[in-house]
């Protein structure tokens, strides 16, 4: 943060994850199909559809970064045993689960906060609030419950905040916003 020139504090903004809506490249994708070109809350065709081919199926990428993060991603429900996702931190399992039907945050472990929020068309920014101690792993388990499921994912971002700010696209490299 700093005072800028009419002495209001601005913060800068990093989303630390890379390639953070191709995640076909700097993501792996265990137990998991991933197809590009879907509809996207945007009416583009950028968003991702994320299959279980085994249970416990996701998406994930490492990050060196500790200290109040919030994981945050654009989702949909297309299949699966339950209507729900989960956004994952392998640092003390910190994790919330979002309920597709209901529109809430289903369940939460070890978590400061977690959040859904409607975007129209059955989308929803998930975001989900910890204290990582160490460098870990972000995950999305598309179907948070035994058997295989699916859902849309787009547009993903991991920074150091209390809260999900608007999104910053990133691609080899981090990217920055804010000051």
């Amino acid at each position: 943060t700093r005072v800028d020139a009419s002495q209001l504090i601005e913060k800068g903004r990093e989303n630390v994850l890379l390639q953070s809506n191709q995640f076909n490249t700097t993501w792996t994708a265990p137990n998991t199909n991933l197809a590009s070109g879907q509809s996207d809350p945007n009416g583009g065709s950028t968003a991702w559809l994320v299959t279980e081919t085994n249970d416990g199926g996701s998406i994930r990428q490492s990050v060196g970064i500790s200290g109040v993060l919030t994981f945050s991603m654009y989702l949909k429900y297309n299949s699966g045993t339950t209507p729900q996702a989960s956004l994952f931190c392998t640092d003390n399992n910190q994790n919330a689960s979002f309920n597709f039907t209901t529109g809430l945050v289903s369940s939460t472990n070890n978590v400061i906060d977690a959040n859904m929020v409607g975007v129209g068309g059955g989308w929803y920014r998930c975001s989900v609030t910890f204290n990582a101690s160490a460098a870990s792993t972000m995950i999305l388990f598309p179907n948070n419950s035994a058997g295989f499921g699916s859902c849309f994912a787009w547009k993903a971002q991991l920074e150091s905040s209390l809260v999900a700010t608007p999104y910053i696209e990133t691609g080899a490299t981090t990217a920055q916003a804010g000051i």
